[in-house]
């Protein structure tokens, strides 16, 4: 079934997700007190260090895809004993391999497209990691053996990072570190990497911070979570499911579900109101960003003016295929309004696909290009991670 559900398309949402410094691919720390950046980097503000310049992109691995579903077709992939699929990622560089953060069941990998799984998070911290649940889950495309993820509802509420692909993992909020300067307990919510520099991230914590560094404030770290600098929030203080997204490394947006996205480019110094509020997920097409979010889907070039896409559907999961876009609210009114797609240009209608019973609405998305393959992990109580083949 496909229906149509909208006119024509015109013009933000927004999206949702320790270490040493960054090696085997990642770029470096630049100097620090505010110099110039490596070769390509870019500047540094005030007492930030300068980033190093982008490093090279891995040369893509072709990887095993059998058992594939006809075009369309829906095939539920969730590793058995799994309880709660919420958010998958596919490997940046080896197409066919996927991670999977669970409720409670840890972090999993395939290596065929989901035909099998294996659970990744079996070492060091295992136990935390596997104690709570992984909504975030960050795979740096330069080098995917560094991870990113954290324990929701765990025992511990840091962030973590693991640099041998999933096994192992050391909390980046140690006792000395300026985050746990800033708050009483530093109960994390979400972190964004820097698409060019990946030892740049930004984190947004589930409490505010002690008064003396603002009521709301953020943490950045310019070499993979060995040191952070506290950042002065945009709000009054700390809000449910926002969320930093880094566009580029002085452009930052500052998304929430009730107080609508914030945009800095200069790197937090100062903070500008947007429009629209926060959905799970951000879509980036070249200099195209797309967002969701409860007021429909949003475009920009520039992560300071941004456009409406005219009728597009309220959701959360969002990724484009070819020239179209696919959307999804984590818990539709009905099952016709679980999946939508619509051209990112604007120019057609938003159409439903008929999902199968169970789907429910997807939490977040991930894509193989190579393979054609849509993955959607559809969340808490029960969601499952299914798959189909899509014909661009």
């Amino acid at each position: 079934m496909v229906r149509a559900v909208g006119g024509l398309l015109l013009v933000v949402g927004c999206g949702s997700s320790g270490g040493k410094p960054a090696t085997n691919g990642n770029a470096g720390a630049g100097q620090s007190g505010g110099g110039n950046g490596g070769n390509g980097g870019f500047a540094g503000n005030d007492n930030r260090g300068g980033l190093g310049g982008s490093p090279t992109l891995p040369k893509p691995i072709s990887g095993d895809c059998s058992n594939l579903g006809a075009p369309g077709q829906f095939q539920d992939i969730t590793p058995q004993g799994v309880n709660a699929a919420l958010n998958v990622v596919v490997d940046p560089v080896t197409t066919g391999t996927l991670y999977l953060g669970t409720d409670k069941t840890g972090i999993w990998k395939s290596v065929d497209c989901g035909a099998h799984w294996d659970l990744l998070s079996k070492g060091m911290n295992s136990d935390i990691i596997n104690s709570g649940s992984n909504w975030l889950l960050i795979v740096d495309r330069f080098n995917p053996a560094v991870m990113y993820s954290h324990a929701l509802f765990g025992k511990d509420g840091a962030l973590y990072r693991s640099a041998d692909g999933g096994n192992s993992w050391s909390s980046l909020f140690g006792p000395t570190t300026d985050v746990a300067k800033a708050f009483t307990y530093a109960d994390f919510q979400w972190a964004s990497i820097d698409p060019e520099h990946p030892e740049h991230l930004l984190a947004s914590f589930h409490t505010n911070c002690k008064p003396e560094f603002g009521a709301m404030c953020l943490a950045e770290t310019l070499n993979s979570g060995a040191t952070w600098t506290i950042i002065k929030g945009p709000t009054p203080g700390w809000q449910e499911a926002a969320q930093p997204i880094i566009l580029n490394a002085s452009t930052w947006i500052f998304g929430t579900g009730l107080d609508g996205i914030h945009v800095t480019t200069d790197s937090g110094k100062t903070w500008q109101k947007g429009v629209g509020n926060c959905g799970s997920q951000v879509y980036r097409d070249g200099g195209e960003i797309y967002l969701t979010g409860q007021g429909g889907i949003h475009r920009s070039n520039n992560g300071v003016d941004w456009t409406h896409l005219k009728d597009s559907p309220k959701a959360d999961a969002i990724i484009g295929i070819g020239d179209k876009l696919y959307v999804s609210e984590r818990y539709p009114p009905q099952p016709d309004y679980a999946l939508f797609t619509g051209p990112k240009d604007g120019s057609g209608p938003w159409t439903s696909i008929e999902v199968p019973e169970g789907f429910r609405g997807a939490a977040f998305f991930a894509y193989d290009e190579e393979h054609k393959v849509l993955y959607s992990a559809n969340g808490e109580n029960g969601g499952k991670l299914w798959r189909m083949t899509v014909v661009p």
